[in-house]
């Protein structure tokens, strides 16, 4: 009988979503959460010796790691939630029909076990005058990957991953058909975006295309040239675009010359977001402008920019009524 911590290990390697692979960082979170809270308790148990009293105790009992998982904080109610989903996936699929312990009940079956507090950060949206500030201070090579960001929705990953001959200058086009994917096992390559609709055609606006030549000329000698490679030649690398705030330069003293030292650079997008959805783009245009598999973001803007709209029109009934305009 498998031993827990060899048998999901051997899952993590083989699972399949959709027939493809865990993604790369995927892959990492779930040794972490193997590693840090699963090995522990069940790691050297056979698979039909765990018990669902065993699973209890340890549910009631996890104290949280304070290491990181990819960037990510493994600690409180978060953590416990994607161990015990990790853990009830694994004896999930050794409990199904093709499983070693086949027709078992499954152990982790604590009444919401997998749920954890939604803590979603509030995008913040850069003004015309922060972004400008931005542009002015970030490094000349960079200022066309901050105009990508903002005006057509890419990733991080994504604009990184970009070369010449995925712009249409002619068409105004930018394609988008691959990201960068960083992995501590895996290292860095090639991957499809996010998700199948992030392979999306956006359409670069008109007042963008001046900076985009400008930067093909000046920065990208090769058709299938990176369009922001890093020092070395390779994938830009995100510690060295976001530097420090005290590095001239950098994405971090960008937005501190800006007044917004807490503006993260996935909030350009929600800045494009937000301005299409003030402009009254629908949920669907959103959604392909930023390469989403849901609406939910995109439903997000319309019901910001329509509750704007709202406040606006009341504030114009109190200078109506006031007479003073």
């Amino acid at each position: 009988m498998p031993l827990f911590e060899s048998y999901a290990s051997r899952w993590i390697e083989e699972r399949r979503v959709k027939g493809r692979p865990l993604a790369p960082r995927t892959r990492d979170h779930y040794r972490q959460l193997l590693e840090d809270y699963l090995s522990p308790a069940f790691g050297q148990t056979s698979l039909d010796a765990i018990t669902p009293g065993a699973v209890n105790i340890w549910f009631d009992d996890f104290t949280p790691s304070r290491s990181r998982s990819h960037g990510k904080k493994t600690g409180g109610e978060t953590a416990r939630a994607h161990a015990y989903s990790l853990a009830r996936a694994v004896m999930n699929t050794a409990t199904g029909a093709h499983g070693p312990i086949v027709g078992m009940v499954n152990p982790f079956a604590v009444r919401g076990g997998g749920s954890a507090p939604k803590r979603r950060r509030d995008d913040h949206v850069a003004s015309g005058a922060q972004l400008a500030l931005m542009l002015d201070t970030i490094r000349p090579e960079w200022r066309a990957l901050v105009l990508l960001a903002t005006w057509t929705g890419l990733r991080y990953s994504e604009v990184v991953a970009l070369r010449r001959s995925d712009i249409d200058v002619n068409e105004h086009v930018v394609r988008v058909r691959k990201s960068v994917s960083r992995s501590r096992s895996d290292g860095i390559g090639l991957k499809g975006p996010k998700s199948d609709a992030g392979v999306r055609d956006v359409h670069i606006p008109d007042h963008v295309m001046p900076d985009i030549r400008t930067h093909l000329r000046s920065n990208v000698t090769e058709r299938d040239g990176l369009l922001f490679p890093g020092p070395s030649g390779g994938f830009l690398a995100p510690a060295t675009f976001y530097g420090k705030p005290n590095r001239a330069g950098t994405w971090y003293a960008a937005r501190t010359a800006a007044g917004v030292p807490s503006l993260h650079f996935h909030d350009l997008r929600a800045t494009g977001a937000t301005l299409m959805a003030q402009l009254g783009a629908t949920e669907a245009e959103i959604q392909a402008f930023l390469g989403d598999s849901t609406p939910a973001a995109a439903q997000r803007y319309v019901r910001a920019a329509r509750s704007r709209m709202k406040n606006l029109a009341a504030r114009m009934s109190e200078l109506a009524a006031s007479g003073d305009w």
